[in-house]
C-alpha cells in the first residue's frame, strides 16, 4: 500500500500487475493455503489478498483519477484468484510453480487480462496527476464496497457503472464526429461534381443559343416580282436545314442528351454511396438500462459483465459476441470498431 500511494507507476495497469508480481508472488504469498484452494489447515485460510484489494478501491473512492484501472479490474483479479482458472495465483511460493510446471500447464491471468484492457479502463484517469496520494482515514470516509461483498445482490446496485456510461458515451462520439468528417467530405465532392456538370450544361447551351444567334441574322429571302419561285424556295430551305445549328456535328440534341444521362449517372451513383456510407454506421445506440441480456447468446448481464456497443447497429452484446474489429466505410480515419458477429458478416459481403 506504500508503494501504492508513493508512486503513481503501481497504479497503472502494468504497474499494479508488477506489484503483485513483486510483492506477492515472488516474496512468497501463501496463496493456495490463504484462499483455501486445498483444504489442509482451516486455520490457514485468511482473506489477505482481498484486503489488498479492498485497500485499493477505498484509495480509488478518494482518488479516482489517480487510478488507470477501474473497480471491475480488482473484482476479476479476486474472482480468478479463488477459482485457479489460471495458473498464476496457484501454489504457496515461485518453487511450487516451477515443480508444478504451471508455465508450461497452464495460460497466464496477465494474458487473459491483456485481451480485454479496453473493460478495465477508468475514464476519469489523469496521467499528468504525478503526485503521492494521502488518503482521509476518517470514518465516514470509509464505504462499504457493493460491488465485492453484496455484487449478487441486483436490488442495491445502480443500474449501470459510471465508468461504463462514460465509456459508451465517449465511445458514441468518436463514432459520430468520424462519421460526420466522413459524409462533409463525401457532401463536399458531391457538390464539386453538380458544379461540374452544371458549367458543362451550362456550356451547351451557350453553343446552342449561339447557334440560333446565327441562323436569325440570315436576312430576308428576296422575292422576284412577288411571284414564288419554288425551286429556289426548296433550295433556300435544304440549304437553311443543312446549315441549321441543331444539325452540326459539333454540338446537338443529342449530345445534350447524352451529357445530360451522364450527369444523372454520376449524380445517382454519388446519391447511392451517400446512403451507403450512412448506413454503414449506428447513429443512434441502444440504452445501456433497457438490456438485461446479450440478444446473440442470451447470457444475462450482471455487475462484473461490461457491456459493448456494436458501432454498425448499435445493439448492445457482452464480451464473447463482439470479438469483431474491422473499419467501417463510414468513418473517415478508417479505424477498425468492434462490431457483432451479423454485422461483420454483412459488411465482409458487401466488401470488394
Amino acid at each position: 500500500m506504500a508503494a501504492l500511494m508513493l508512486d503513481p507507476y503501481y497504479r497503472t495497469i502494468k504497474g499494479f500487475q508488477a506489484l503483485i508480481e513483486k510483492d506477492w508472488l515472488a516474496f512468497g504469498h501463501k496463496f493456495s493455503d490463504r484462499c483455501g484452494h486445498i483444504q489442509n489447515d482451516p486455520k490457514e485460510v485468511s482473506p489477505v489478498f482481498t484486503q489488498l484489494l479492498e485497500c485499493t478501491w477505498q484509495l480509488m473512492q478518494q482518488r479516482n483519477d489517480a487510478f488507470e484501472f477501474n473497480e471491475r479490474f480488482l473484482l476479476i483479479l479476486h474472482d480468478h484468484v479463488m477459482s485457479c482458472q489460471y495458473g498464476t495465483f496457484v501454489g504457496n511460493c515461485e518453487k511450487d510453480r516451477l515443480d508444478l510446471r504451471l508455465a508450461e500447464k497452464t495460460f497466464s491471468l496477465w494474458g487473459y487480462m491483456s485481451n480485454h484492457l479496453n473493460e478495465y479502463i477508468n475514464p476519469l484517469y489523469r496521467p499528468e496527476m504525478d503526485e503521492t496520494i494521502k488518503p482521509n482515514l476518517a470514518p465516514q470516509n470509509i464505504k462499504f464496497w457493493r460491488g465485492m461483498y453484496s455484487r449478487f445482490e441486483s436490488g442495491i446496485h445502480p443500474r449501470e457503472p459510471l465508468e461504463d456510461l462514460l465509456i459508451a458515451s465517449k465511445d458514441h462520439c468518436t463514432s459520430l464526429e468520424d462519421h460526420v468528417q466522413h459524409l462533409t467530405k463525401r457532401i463536399n465532392s458531391f457538390k464539386n461534381m453538380l458544379s461540374k456538370s452544371a458549367k458543362r450544361l451550362q456550356g451547351g447551351s451557350a453553343a446552342l443559343q449561339s447557334r440560333y444567334n446565327a441562323a436569325d441574322t440570315r436576312g430576308p429571302i428576296e422575292v422576284n416580282d412577288n411571284r414564288y419561285n419554288y425551286d429556289r424556295k426548296l433550295s433556300e430551305l435544304s440549304a437553311a436545314d443543312d446549315d441549321h445549328p441543331l444539325k452540326t456535328s459539333d454540338f446537338s440534341f443529342s449530345n445534350l442528351s447524352v451529357r445530360i444521362d451522364v450527369s444523372i449517372s454520376e449524380y445517382n451513383n454519388e446519391v447511392d454511396k451517400v446512403n451507403e456510407d450512412i448506413n454503414s454506421v449506428a447513429v443512434e445506440w441502444k440504452s445501456l438500462r433497457s438490456v438485461v441480456n446479450c440478444p446473440t447468446c442470451s447470457i444475462p448481464f450482471d455487475q462484473i459483465t461490461k457491456k459493448n456497443h456494436c458501432w454498425k447497429c448499435g445493439e448492445v452484446f457482452c464480451g464473447r459476441c463482439i470479438d469483431k474489429t474491422l473499419s467501417l466505410p463510414g468513418h473517415e480515419s478508417g479505424n477498425p470498431v468492434p462490431v457483432c458477429r451479423q454485422c461483420f458478416r454483412v459488411v465482409q459481403q458487401v466488401s470488394p
